[in-house]
Order: C-alpha cells, then structure tokens, then sequence
C-alpha cells in the first residue's frame, strides 16, 4: 500500500539551511501505516507550490505539514523522486 502527504524538509546548500514543502510518497508494508513505519520514503526533488480552492484549505495543508517532524533532505532513508 502507498500513499502520500506534504511534508516539511530541511535542505543544506553552502552551509546554509532553509526549508520546504515537498511531497512525500510512502510504500506502508505492514499494519501500521504511520509515516514512520513505512519501508520506503521518496520525496519529490523540489519543493512543491501549494494552491488550494479555499484560504482554509490552503491553511489545512499548511498546518498538516509543519504538525509532522521534519525530514532531512540529506537522509539516507530518503528517496528522490
């Protein structure tokens, strides 16, 4: 089973850190399907612009993303997609 959800990432470029929004795709092998049980994580290369139809959805999508701990680009656990 897969799914997948937005997440925030830490990126280092230069000594310098910043964050992002990107997508992350889990492959979810066994009963538990948190995101920290999943066999495999691939994230996409860039950061993703949000849209949504409404400002609460908008906000939802936001608010969901910084409620999760935060990946680290540089992971070795991380794929990229």
């Amino acid at each position: 089973m897969s799914r997948w959800n937005f997440r925030v990432v830490k990126h280092v470029q230069d000594g310098e850190e910043w964050y992002g929004i990107h997508e992350a795709y889990y492959d979810v092998d066994s009963q538990d399907s948190s995101d920290e049980a999943a066999s495999s994580v691939c994230l996409t290369v860039d950061p993703v612009p949000l849209c949504a139809n409404t400002l609460e959805e908008l906000r939802e999508r936001i608010e969901s993303a910084l409620a999760k701990p935060v990946l680290d680009f540089d992971s070795p656990r991380l794929a990229l997609k």
